[in-house]
C-alpha cells in the first residue's frame, strides 16, 4: 500500500501544471527528483521482497532499477502532455540515480547477508 501511495502521489504531481520546487535554487528540481525516487526504490524494493522472497537481494536491486527507470520515463512521458511542464531525460536521470541511490542505501543497511 505505501508503493502505491507513493506511485499515486507522484502521478499527482506531475499532473500539476506550472509545479515549481518550494525552495529554487540551480537545478533544485534534480535534488527534488532525487529524494522521490530514492524513496520509491525504497518502497518498490520493500515490496518485491515481500512478494518475491525467493528472489535474492541483487534481484531484487536490478528489477527495482528497472521498474523505478520506466517509472521515471513514463512521469517524464506524462509531463509532456501537462501545460507549463516538459519532458526532461535530466531530470529522468534524477529519477534513476535516485531509484539506484535506494539500492545502495539497502544494501549498506542490510549488509551482504541478505540472500
Amino acid at each position: 500500500l505505501p508503493l502505491f501511495a507513493c506511485l499515486g502521489l507522484s502521478f499527482f504531481l506531475s499532473a500539476q501544471p506550472n509545479l515549481h520546487p518550494p525552495v529554487e535554487f540551480s537545478n533544485s528540481d534534480k535534488l527534488y527528483h532525487l529524494g522521490e525516487y530514492t524513496l520509491l526504490g525504497l518502497l518498490l524494493a520493500r515490496a518485491l521482497r515481500a512478494t518475491r522472497p525467493q528472489w535474492s537481494a541483487l534481484t531484487v536491486a536490478i528489477i527495482t532499477v528497472a521498474l523505478g527507470s520506466l517509472w521515471g520515463a513514463s512521469d517524464e512521458y506524462h509531463q509532456s502532455f501537462v501545460p507549463g511542464r516538459d519532458c526532461s531525460a535530466w531530470d529522468w536521470c534524477a529519477d534513476t540515480m535516485g531509484v539506484l541511490w535506494a539500492q545502495c542505501l539497502r544494501a549498506g543497511f542490510l549488509g551482504a547477508t541478505e540472500e
